[in-house]
């Protein structure tokens, strides 16, 4: 140890008690500095749990989307349009919509996020849900996120159980035939899967023509922004085009600028740099 690492090492140790309580102050900042920003990260990582998913290098959404928890739709057509611009190897319409989920215990209903699906194709990086996508084309069988919360009852433990599980969504009877893992987010709860005629039958007032996303694929070695320029500029106005991580960073943005709990956890990140920063400073002028 050299001269001044030595005496450097030797006031620290004068004074114990107060080299702790420095040492233990400074931790403290750093704790709850990287908690503040764990937070945050939490709530963007939720955010885009299934938009990492999606078996798709673009994503066609209608111009006035927000969020994937507040679905809106456009004109199926869009997805035929796209078919017909250079770069585009498949195209695959994705439904979504909040149905009421009943309890199979209690029988309460609770809001569920659900996801139609054309059963034919790979929409979904989910090997649980691959390997049981024959299983959904059965009317009126729907798949199960096993990490959805405790609220809408045991149903990952029933299933395991090896027993049946029959309930409701949007009043009509479904059976779940299987699980996948998803997670919830701040803004869905639970998840279910079905196909797309299913998805149709929880939810009559919608039509076949009116889709959520349109999941696009690229020719291999496409480029996706110019294959995304090509397809913004072949398609009416009406739809907006977006690489899959740009429609990811959209997701983001709007939970980090538009919500209260982003607001939250964006002060929660700048109070936890400052009150880390005033602990740190106390600390060296008391010394």
């Amino acid at each position: 140890m050299n001269s001044a690492a030595g005496l450097a090492w030797r006031q620290l140790r004068r004074q114990k008690v107060r080299f702790a309580v420095a040492i233990a102050g400074v931790a403290f900042a750093v704790v709850l500095m990287f908690m503040q920003v764990g937070f945050r990260d939490a709530l963007f990582r939720g955010a885009v749990n299934l938009h990492q998913r999606l078996e798709a290098d673009l994503v066609l959404i209608q111009p006035n989307y927000n969020i994937l928890a507040f679905p809106t739709t456009f004109s199926r057509r869009r997805l035929y349009q796209a078919l017909g611009v250079r770069g585009v190897r498949s195209v695959t319409p994705l439904y979504t919509a909040v149905g009421r989920w009943k309890n199979p215990v209690t029988g309460r209903t609770r809001d569920i996020f659900t996801i139609g699906i054309d059963p034919t194709a790979e929409v979904l990086d989910i090997p649980e849900v691959s390997a049981r996508r024959a299983l959904i084309r059965y009317p009126d069988v729907v798949l199960y996120d096993e990490l959805s919360r405790p609220e809408f009852g045991p149903v990952a433990a029933t299933l395991r159980a090896g027993e049946e599980v029959v309930t409701e969504v949007s009043q009509r009877r479904v059976t779940v035939e299987g699980l996948f893992p998803l997670g919830v987010s701040f803004g869905i709860d639970a998840t279910i899967i079905t196909s797309d005629l299913n998805f149709l039958r929880l939810f009559p007032y919608r039509t076949p023509g009116s889709i959520s996303l349109g999941l696009v694929r690229a020719e291999p070695g496409a480029d996706p922004g110019t294959v995304r320029d090509r397809l913004a500029a072949a398609l009416p106005k009406d739809v907006e085009v977006l690489t899959k991580q740009e429609y990811m960073d959209r997701e983001v943005h709007y939970w980090a600028t538009a919500t209260p709990i982003g607001y939250v956890f964006s002060f929660g990140v700048v109070m936890g740099l400052v009150v880390g920063g005033i602990i740190v400073y106390q600390i060296l002028f008391a010394d």
